[in-house]
C-alpha cells in the first residue's frame, strides 16, 4: 500500500488538526491490514511518533527519515516504510536535482529489503516522492533557484532528471532478490507523455504498473488525488518478478478526504517460489 499522508511540517495552529488526521489514518490502515506500507509527506515529528505507536502491532518494523533537511534547515524527505516482516537492509538516496520548495526537503528514494520464508525469500521495496510542480514557487525559493542555476528548468525537466536517478537505483535489484516493488507519489500524471517515457524505461527493466496490468480502460482512468481531475493518477505501485498482481485505488469512501489529499493505492501479489505460489 502507498499513500501520501499530507502531514506537513509544523505550522502555527495546525498541530491538533494534523494529529487528529494521523489517528484517523492509523484506524483506516488497521482496517485494511497491509503487509507493507509506503508513505510520503510524513514530515511532522509528532505525527511520525503517533503513527509508529498506533501501527506497532500490525507493522512493527519501520524505516523512518528523521534527519534535518538540506543546508541544516528545512525538513526531512517525509518518506517512511512500515513492514510486517523484519527489515534486513535499508537505505535512502537523496535526489541531486531539485528546485523550488523541494530544495529544503530530502526528497529521494527510500529502500528496504525484507526476508521471510512466508514470502519465499527476499522482497525489496522502494518508496519515492518526486518533484512537485514549481508553477507557484514563492519568490525566496525562485531567488535560490537562480543562484543554484536551476531556475530555467521546467517541472518536466526536473521530473526527467529525478526519474533517471530513480532508474539507476531500482535497476540494482538482482534477480535472486525475489520480488521488487517501486511505490510512491511520482507527481507525474498517467496521461502525460513523460509518464509514458518513464513507463517504457521501467518496463524495459521488468517493472510493470500494477494498476495498468489490470487492463483498466483509459476512459475509466481513476485519480489518486482527492481533489484531482480524472487524469490525476500520480501515485503508483510498480512490481518486478511477480506472476500475478491485483492493483486498485481505494476511492470508494469519503473517509480519505478527511485524512489527506490522496487516495491509497494497493496491490496484492502472487509470486512463485518453487512449485508453489505464495
Amino acid at each position: 500500500m502507498t499513500l501520501n499522508v499530507q502531514q506537513q511540517p509544523r505550522r502555527l495552529f495546525q498541530r491538533g488538526r494534523r494529529l487528529k488526521r494521523i489517528r484517523l489514518l492509523a484506524q483506516e490502515i488497521k482496517r485494511i491490514q497491509p503487509d507493507i506500507l509506503c508513505v510520503q509527506e510524513l514530515f511532522y515529528r509528532r505525527s511520525r511518533e503517533v503513527l509508529v505507536k498506533e501501527l506497532s502491532d500490525l507493522l512493527p518494523y519501520v524505516y523512518l527519515d528523521c534527519r534535518c533537511g538540506k543546508y541544516l534547515v528545512g525538513v526531512n524527505s517525509g518518506l517512511a516504510i512500515f513492514s510486517r516482516f523484519q527489515i534486513v537492509e535499508e537505505g535512502l538516496m537523496q535526489f541531486k536535482t531539485h528546485a523550488g520548495v523541494d530544495t529544503f526537503a530530502r526528497k529521494g528514494i527510500m529502500k528496504i529489503q525484507v526476508h521471510d520464508d512466508e514470502i519465499g525469500g527476499d522482497l525489496t521495496v522502494f518508496n519515492t516522492h518526486m518533484q512537485a510542480g514549481i508553477g507557484s514557487t514563492p519568490w525566496p525559493f525562485r531567488v535560490l533557484d537562480r543562484l543554484r542555476g536551476v531556475a530555467k528548468l521546467s517541472s518536466d525537466d526536473l521530473s526527467q532528471a529525478q526519474a533517471r536517478e530513480l532508474f539507476d537505483v531500482v535497476m540494482m535489484v538482482e534477480e535472486d532478490h525475489g520480488i521488487g516493488i517501486l511505490a510512491g507519489d511520482f507527481n507525474i500524471r498517467a496521461s502525460e507523455e513523460l509518464f509514458h517515457a518513464v513507463e517504457t524505461e521501467l518496463n524495459a527493466m521488468g517493472y510493470y504498473d500494477s494498476f495498468a496490468e489490470e487492463e483498466h480502460e483509459e476512459e475509466d482512468e481513476e485519480p489518486t488525488t482527492v481533489i484531482g481531475k480524472p487524469d490525476r493518477r500520480i501515485d503508483f505501485i510498480w512490481v518486478w518478478n511477480v506472476f500475478e498482481n491485483d492493483g486498485y485505488i481505494d476511492d470508494t469512501t469519503n473517509t480519505w478526504a478527511k485524512i489527506t489529499d490522496h487516495y491509497p493505492v494497493f496491490v496484492s501479489l502472487d509470486h512463485s517460489v518453487n512449485d508453489n505460489n505464495t
